[in-house]
């Protein structure tokens, strides 16, 4: 079991906020922040406070562009969604490989989606090392979307299950049983219980 994995940073989407948030809960004595990407940045302040993609409850945050990409820097583990120079100038895979520090261990994960077999697409396209695609696989009737008006997060389950492949990768504990109901129970992040 992994006991001091340095700073260790989440780049990417409302999903990655949200693995931010539980490996944070995790490893309460690690640094662990989620990086807003310049595709964001222009929502990130909003993003913050907004209860649906829970960022009202992650501390651990940084938008501004210049810490960013600083805290890419000073990263000994980077966990990311990898995005195509397209959709992201500064934290694309080519600029990402770029601006970290030699020693960083560099995790790309995926970006669920509500298509099963486009996600496997792209996970093989871009050589993904953790595939939330098998969450599917293995739990077809747990594993889904949420019901919500984007159609494109994650339920609980699903999520929790993406926490514990990343837990898994790291070789870090995963939630008690107790914990783990807790939080299903929850609807956090994006099917949170009113």
């Amino acid at each position: 079991m992994n006991k001091n994995l340095g700073k260790i940073s989440f780049l990417g989407n409302c999903q990655t906020l949200a693995y931010s948030k539980y490996i944070a809960d995790l490893l309460p004595d690690q640094d662990v922040k989620w990086l807003c990407p310049d595709r964001f940045a222009i929502r990130g302040d909003k993003w913050m406070t907004m209860e649906a993609v829970w960022g009202d409850r992650v501390n651990q945050h940084v938008i501004c562009q210049d810490e960013v990409n600083d805290n890419l820097i000073k990263s000994d583990i980077l966990i990311y969604t990898p995005m195509n120079s397209v959709l992201s100038k500064g934290h694309n895979t080519e600029a990402i490989n770029e601006k970290h520090k030699e020693n960083t261990k560099i995790i790309t994960v995926s970006t669920i989606h509500t298509n099963v077999e486009g996600m496997k697409e792209r996970e093989c396209r871009k050589n993904i090392d953790i595939r939330f695609s098998e969450i599917f696989d293995k739990y077809p009737n747990s594993a889904g979307v949420a019901d919500d008006k984007h159609g494109m997060h994650p339920n609980t389950f699903t999520i929790l299950e993406s926490v514990r492949m990343i837990c898994n990768f790291l070789d870090i504990k995963y939630f008690s049983d107790e914990d783990y109901k807790r939080h299903l129970n929850s609807g956090y992040p994006f099917e949170q219980n009113k």
